[in-house]
């Protein structure tokens, strides 16, 4: 154990400071709704619901099965962060000591904005993305050796997020025109054409019926709207967020490292290329959001695939890579610190107001029904009627489609309201308990909660 200490000390210690760094941003993560719209899902519903709730909401299933045994057993709703750090966790571990990045790179990968902020604290199934490239990023050199791991692991990536399945999809092109030359061992190739197919069958209700996505799919914006918004977004708010600069250096440093992985690898650059304007196309086409970090950041983690795959670094592919990898911890700095400042969502605070301060009261949720999950998942025992739906509820349903069946309470007393509205007090209600104005710092006033009585 000694002589594995000090042969690895430097890691070790690597870890340690990331492990505490994240750990103190977990704990000062307030969840929103994204978060625990999943584990409210996995909680109330059997197998077969929860299939069809995903096919609309245009996810994967992988992540609602890893977290249905916790919520289904009654655990309490911050289970889900404690999942997502531990596979984060293991993917920074087994980086330090399996990849072949010199010291500066590891320590540039592990505290960059996704790995310390974005993935490990945000309890979402990008988690899941980063451990699994990396095993995929070990095992590729050796994928004739290994065909069933290989096909495993590319079918557990293409389950975790719509955005893995460009880059899924090409290894399955290439490991296809593999197999055809070899003229052997066709089964494990079979078996990823279903999952492949049983993922088109899964999101062939998303597109259409999501009225989410058909929202931000009738926001029009130009195209160097969207060029600017997807640098800028990758940036995050934080770093030269109100000058065009980012977006020059953005794509002066993706064109170079092209450039360079074309020199290097045909079949890597093919790679990279394709999942670039894949993601491009769903950020742009599919699902714009303002937290796009998240998203984006998994482009980093392909291109972590393709340097980790190459031979050789040259010494400019190398630098661009450096670079990309020092604006990200630009990022994960302020984002860190803001987390520590302010809440990055005020549904914890009127969460602890009610549970507090209102028993035993019917309420009513109106506006935009998602405010519903992180309330329904942090006061499991409480009853949420929603307007919007005719009905109570405990999740929001994305589905256009999905008949309302009319529960109205006896009574109704208490309205939660998301955002800073001021229609209530106009109409005379009595303003209970706001939520921080602040939500992450000043940018998201969508986060921000209130509670009226009606008197």
């Amino acid at each position: 154990m000694y002589d594995f200490y000090m042969k690895n000390k430097t890691n070790i210690f690597i870890f340690i400071v990331w492990f505490a760094i994240s750990l103190f941003a977990i704990f000062h993560h307030e969840m929103w709704r994204d978060e625990t719209q999943v584990w409210c899902i996995v909680r109330d519903l059997n197998l077969p619901e929860i299939f069809q709730a995903t096919r609309v909401e245009g996810h994967p299933m992988l992540w609602y099965l890893l977290v249905l045994p916790f919520a289904k057993l009654g655990l309490a709703v911050e289970s889900i962060q404690i999942i997502s750090f531990i596979f984060v966790a293991a993917s920074v571990l087994f980086m330090l000591f399996k990849s072949p990045f010199n010291l500066v790179q590891k320590v540039l990968i592990s505290f960059s904005a996704g790995m310390v902020y974005f993935l490990p604290v945000i309890a979402r199934n990008y988690a899941l993305i980063p451990i699994l490239i990396f095993l995929l990023a070990e095992i590729y050199p050796k994928r004739g050796e290994n065909p069933w791991k290989y096909s495993l692991l590319l079918i557990l990536l293409s389950q975790t997020h719509v955005m893995m399945l460009a880059f899924c999809g090409v290894l399955f092109l290439f490991f296809l025109i593999e197999k055809i030359k070899e003229k052997k061992d066709y089964f494990p190739f079979f078996v990823l054409l279903l999952n492949f197919a049983f993922l088109a069958f899964s999101f062939s209700k998303s597109l259409n019926e999501n009225i989410a996505l058909i929202g931000y799919r009738e926001q029009e914006r130009t195209f160097f709207e969207l060029v600017y918004d997807f640098s800028y977004n990758f940036f995050a708010p934080y770093f030269v967020s109100s000058m065009p600069i980012n977006c020059i250096i953005f794509y002066v440093l993706f064109a170079v490292v092209l450039i360079l992985l074309f020199k290097e690898s045909k079949k890597i650059f093919l790679l990279f290329l394709s999942s670039f304007i894949y993601i491009f196309y769903i950020f742009a086409k599919v699902w714009f959001s303002g937290i796009a970090y998240q998203k984006l950041f998994v482009l980093m983690l392909v291109l972590i695939f393709c340097v980790w795959n190459l031979s050789r670094q040259s010494e400019y592919l190398r630098k661009a890579f450096n670079i990309l990898l020092v604006i990200s911890i630009l990022v994960a700095i302020p984002t860190v610190i803001d987390e520590y400042k302010y809440e990055f969502s005020g549904s914890k605070q009127i969460a602890t107001y009610i549970k507090e301060n209102i028993k035993d009261k019917e309420f009513v949720v109106i506006g935009y029904s998602h405010v519903i999950s992180p309330l329904s998942a942090m006061l499991p025992d409480r009853k949420f009627y929603s307007e919007e739906e005719n009905r109570y509820v405990t999740y929001f349903e994305f589905d256009i489609d999905n008949e309302k069946i009319t529960v109205k309470p006896d009574e109704i007393k208490y309205y939660i309201v998301q955002e800073d509205s001021f229609l209530f007090e106009e109409l005379g209600y009595k303003l209970l308990f706001k939520s921080d104005d602040y939500i992450l710092g000043p940018k998201r006033q969508a986060e921000v909660y209130k509670i009226y009585e009606k008197i």
